[in-house]
């Protein structure tokens, strides 16, 4: 009778392991809502940001932010739009001095380039597809101290589950004081380059020199205006007074925020190899 009663038992315990868990059920669509810093150049001429922020700011800075639903899953999934466009779509709990300003436009990113998307009752995204728009943040008045903005989004999949809030924050510092001035110069001028806008670059780099006679970053600036306008002399010119400035420590702006300086050792070795390599004789 026991050894009956073992064998029921083990068969009982086998059919249980045998039999599939149930799945659990999914609360969130594959979708997933992302908010990120378009264009940040870091800091040179301020220190690092504080511990609960990732970025620095100053009074009158434009906070340009790309927000991204991006399919993670495995299978194309269908956001139902209803006609809302991407500023009826997504939301924040910003305070009131802080203006969040959503573009009136979307495009989709996939494999090999991007196309503009077609806002309609209904956005197909295949698997690694993201929809994308612009948004820019605005602090008026400008308040110095920490904001954490979180943003979210009102659309769900054609199944009804919401869009998933995977980084859907921002946390920066409004900032002002000592190299304020230089450092909006510097943003401003590489923000110009990356765009292309050579003009607007120069005039930020004359405002960064205004502000700092000693900037090495001013005439590393000028170099790649140089190198993108096929003036490869100047280019070079403009990298040796940078590394003059960095050898002498001649930037003393520079060197009140810099922590460690095996970094001004390393920023001055990568100069000293780039013109090295921009002098070295041709050879046939």
């Amino acid at each position: 009778m026991r050894r009956h009663f073992r064998a029921m038992l083990l068969t009982a315990l086998t059919l249980t392991a045998s039999m599939p868990l149930p799945l659990a059920a999914q609360t969130h669509s594959d979708v997933a809502l992302l908010v990120k810093v378009a264009d940040y150049f870091g800091e040179t001429y301020t220190a690092k940001p504080s511990e609960v922020s990732n970025y620095v700011y100053f009074p009158g800075d434009v906070i340009n932010l790309r927000v991204e639903l991006a399919n993670r899953g495995t299978e194309p999934v269908t956001l139902v739009t209803r006609g809302a466009g991407p500023a009826n779509s997504v939301s924040s709990d910003a305070p009131p001095e802080v203006r969040v300003m959503i573009g009136s436009t979307a495009r989709v990113l996939r494999l090999g380039g991007e196309v503009d998307a077609i806002w309609g009752e209904q956005i197909l995204l295949d698997r690694n597809e993201t929809l994308v728009f612009d948004a820019e943040l605005r602090v008026d008045p400008p308040t110095l101290k920490n904001y954490v903005v979180n943003f979210r989004t009102s659309l769900r999949d054609i199944k009804g589950l919401p869009v998933a809030p995977q980084a859907p924050r921002v946390q920066f510092e409004m900032r002002t004081g000592e190299g304020a001035a230089a450092e909006q110069a510097r943003r401003r001028a590489s923000s110009a380059i990356m765009r292309g806008d050579d003009s607007a670059a120069r005039q930020s780099i004359a405002a960064l020199l205004k502000a700092n006679p000693q900037s090495f970053a001013a005439h590393i600036l000028a170099a790649r205006i140089a190198e993108r306008s096929n003036d490869a002399p100047g280019a070079t010119q403009s990298y040796e007074r940078a590394l003059r400035i960095l050898d002498s420590d001649a930037d003393l702006q520079y060197l009140q925020w810099v922590s460690d300086r095996r970094a001004v050792q390393n920023r001055a070795n990568d100069l000293r190899a780039l013109i090295r390599e921009r002098t070295r004789p041709k050879t046939p």
